[in-house]
């Protein structure tokens, strides 16, 4: 039994070793667009937060917030997503008549970090 010299073909080496390069070029690929995913989602839920604080900043630029009360919450739906937020009045020590305004938002269903925004308003 002899091997002819003119098969046109490939040895398994050869398809493992394609196997395998393709493989690795895959999962780099995969792992690639996991990152992507998962910087925006975090982006996303940045943006959405960002949102409620300054809607919240704003009505208590415009007043519609008891000043003499230092704490006020509450909860709003954006999207698919619960948040929760939280705006603290604070008499600024250095200016009278000026007091540090402070917005936090909370995700209510995910362990995403909190998201503060700051103003000073005239009492």
């Amino acid at each position: 039994m002899f091997l002819s010299s003119d098969n046109k073909g490939f040895t398994l080496i050869e398809v493992l070793i394609a196997f395998t390069v393709i493989s690795i070029a895959t999962i780099s690929l995969m792992q690639t667009q996991i990152t992507l995913a998962r910087s925006y989602a975090l982006s996303n839920a940045r943006y959405e937060a960002s949102l409620i604080a300054e809607e919240v900043m704003n009505k208590a630029l415009l007043g519609e917030f008891n000043l003499s009360q230092s704490l006020h919450t509450g909860t709003e739906q954006l999207a698919e997503d619960q948040w929760q937020w939280s705006l603290v009045f604070e008499p600024l020590s250095s200016s009278e008549g000026l007091l540090s305004v402070r917005v936090e938002v909370i995700p209510i269903d995910s362990s995403s970090s909190t998201y503060v925004l700051y103003s000073v308003l005239r009492a």
